[in-house]
């Protein structure tokens, strides 16, 4: 297992495309793989924003969508950024879209480039105190260890699972020490 989790973090891509980005999830196969709602069928059509975010990620929005949020982009980034430094990812690894039609779409991965969403972020996890803080690292390193798992397992099955699940046993620790260091007063997690 400990081979597929190196190989899933060394497949990781980066998608500095300038072209539209369509992700068409297909959730087809046995009976888990077709029961995973969060990962069914749905399109998302994205277009590449003019500027990366300060620490160089690329940002991507809905068509139909506005530009996303400055202030909550930044910060949004700085999170992930945090977080793919846990499992040793360059910022322009990480993608962030806006897609604010849909803040229940967490993010996917395209061609083992990681997609996370902004819009999610903003509705669920934009508090500004230590446990609001606190539990966005915890939910967004789940959330990226998940779509990672996708680089080496494309269904939803066991072995999508067992990956998922195995890379983010491997820095849970180091998840716990940076939790520690940027929400120092943290009680509770609300996830």
């Amino acid at each position: 297992m400990d081979d597929l989790v190196f190989e899933a973090l060394q497949v990781c891509a980066s998608d500095a495309s300038k072209d539209p980005q369509r992700n068409q999830g297909k959730s087809k196969g046995g009976k888990m793989q077709r029961h995973v709602k969060h990962c069914g069928a749905s399109r998302t059509d994205l277009e590449r924003c003019p500027n990366n975010t300060k620490n160089g990620m690329p940002v991507f929005k809905t068509r139909d969508s506005q530009n996303p949020p400055g202030g909550e982009l930044e910060r949004f980034s700085r999170i992930l950024e945090a977080l793919g430094g846990l499992f040793g990812l360059k910022a322009e690894k990480l993608h962030i879209f806006w897609k604010p039609a849909d803040t229940e779409l967490t993010g996917f991965n395209r061609n083992k480039a990681i997609y996370l969403n902004l819009a999610h972020f903003c509705e669920k996890h934009a508090g500004s105190d230590d446990d609001s803080l606190a539990t966005a690292y915890v939910a967004w390193y789940f959330i990226i260890a998940y779509e990672l798992a996708h680089n080496k397992a494309v269904f939803h099955d066991e072995c999508h699972e067992r990956l998922s699940s195995s890379i983010a046993q491997k820095w849970f620790i180091g998840l716990k020490e940076l939790v520690q260091s940027k929400a120092p007063n943290a009680r509770k997690i609300f996830i």
